[in-house]
C-alpha cells in the first residue's frame, strides 16, 4: 500500500480523536486524581474518596473548568497524536501480514499495538505530562514553592524551562510500557469482534473501510476499550505517578521507574492500590474508545469513498 492511500486513515483518525475527547474528558480527569491519592496522605482509618465524591467535590471547589483542565493540549496536539497512532497501527499491521503471511492475525494485532504506541508516544507523552499536571493540581496553588499552572502555555514553558526536555518527556518509557500492552491487547480484542461479526454477517456485511455498521464498532470498541483498560490499569497508574511527581501539585512519589514503581506501591500501600481509579478508568476508556473507533471507521470510509477509493 502506498503512503498516498493512508489519507483516509490520517483524516479519519484526527477527527475521531478530537470528537471522542470533548464529552469523556471529565472522567479523565477524576481517573488522574484518584490515582494520585495515597494511603499515607489521607488520616488513619480514612477511606479514599469514591469517584462520586470527588466528582461533586470538585464541581462544587472548582466547577467545571475544574473538570476540563488539560483539554487545550489535548485539543492542540491530541488529533496529530492519533494521526500518528492509528496510521502507525495500520501500516505496521499490514507491513506484518506481509511478511508473516502463515502467521496468526492477532499476532500482528498484537504487534502492530506495540508498535503504534511507541510511535505516537513522541507526541503523547507531552501532551499527558502538561494535561495530567494541570488534571491533579486542583483549582488552587498548594503551597509556596509549588509551580501552579494557569494554562497550557504557562505549563509547557514553566515544565521545560525548570526541567528540561526530559521533563516534557517525563514517563515516556513507562508510558510506552503501560500503554503498549494497553493498545496491544485493545487492538486484538478490537480485531477478533470484528472479525467475529463479519464471519456472523457473512455475505450480508456491509463493504467499505468500515466493513461494519456504526453501532457494531460503537460496541466492539467499547469491549475492547473496558476489557483493556482493567488489565493494564497496575501499569497506567505508575505511568501517571511518575509524569506528574514534582509536578503542579507538589507531589513525589519517590518513582525511578515503571517497574521499581509497581514494587514501591505494593510495599507501600498494598496489592488492592493498584487497582485504585480501574473503574473510572473504564468509565473514561470505554465511551472513549467506542466513540474513536466507531467514528474513526465511519470518518475513513466517508473520506475514501469522497477520494474516489470505494
Amino acid at each position: 500500500m502506498q503512503a498516498k492511500d493512508y489519507a483516509p486513515t490520517m483524516l479519519g483518525s484526527a477527527l475521531s480523536g478530537t470528537l471522542a475527547r470533548l464529552p469523556t474528558h471529565p472522567l479523565d480527569t477524576l481517573k488522574a486524581r484518584l490515582q494520585t491519592l495515597r494511603a499515607g496522605s489521607m488520616a488513619a482509618g480514612a477511606r479514599p474518596p469514591s469517584a462520586l465524591e470527588l466528582l461533586r467535590t470538585i464541581a462544587r471547589t472548582e466547577g467545571l473548568r475544574g473538570l476540563y483542565r488539560g483539554l487545550g493540549v489535548t485539543l492542540t496536539l491530541g488529533p496529530f497524536a492519533s494521526v500518528l497512532y492509528f496510521t502507525g497501527y495500520e501500516g505496521s499491521r499490514d507491513a506484518l501480514k506481509r511478511a508473516l503471511p502463515g502467521a496468526p492475525a492477532a499476532l500482528s494485532h498484537l504487534s502492530a499495538g506495540l508498535i503504534a504506541e511507541a510511535l505516537s508516544c513522541v507526541l503523547f507523552v507531552p501532551v499527558d505530562v502538561i494535561k495530567e499536571r494541570m488534571q491533579v493540581q486542583g483549582g488552587r496553588p498548594a503551597g509556596a514553592g509549588t509551580t501552579y499552572y494557569t494554562g497550557t502555555v504557562h505549563a509547557i514553558t514553566s515544565i521545560y524551562r525548570g526541567e528540561g526536555l526530559a521533563g516534557v518527556y517525563r514517563g515516556y518509557w513507562a508510558t510506552v510500557g503501560s500503554f503498549g500492552p494497553f493498545s496491544a491487547l485493545y487492538f486484538a480484542f478490537y480485531e477478533a469482534a470484528k472479525a467475529a461479526y463479519l464471519g456472523h454477517a457473512g455475505p450480508e456485511a456491509p463493504r467499505g473501510a468500515a466493513q461494519m455498521p456504526f453501532w457494531a464498532s460503537l460496541l466492539s470498541g467499547a469491549s475492547a476499550g473496558a476489557a483493556a483498560s482493567v488489565l493494564t490499569n497496575p501499569l497506567d497508574l505508575v505511568k501517571l505517578r511518575l509524569q506528574v511527581q514534582r509536578g503542579g501539585a507538589g507531589l513525589d512519589f519517590g518513582y525511578t521507574g515503571l517497574i521499581q514503581g509497581l514494587r514501591r506501591m505494593a510495599a507501600e500501600e498494598g496489592l488492592r492500590a493498584m487497582m485504585r481509579g480501574a473503574g473510572t478508568r473504564v468509565a473514561f476508556h470505554t465511551p472513549t474508545t467506542a466513540i474513536s473507533m466507531a467514528l474513526f471507521e465511519t470518518c475513513k470510509d466517508a473520506v475514501a469513498t469522497s477520494m474516489g477509493r470505494r
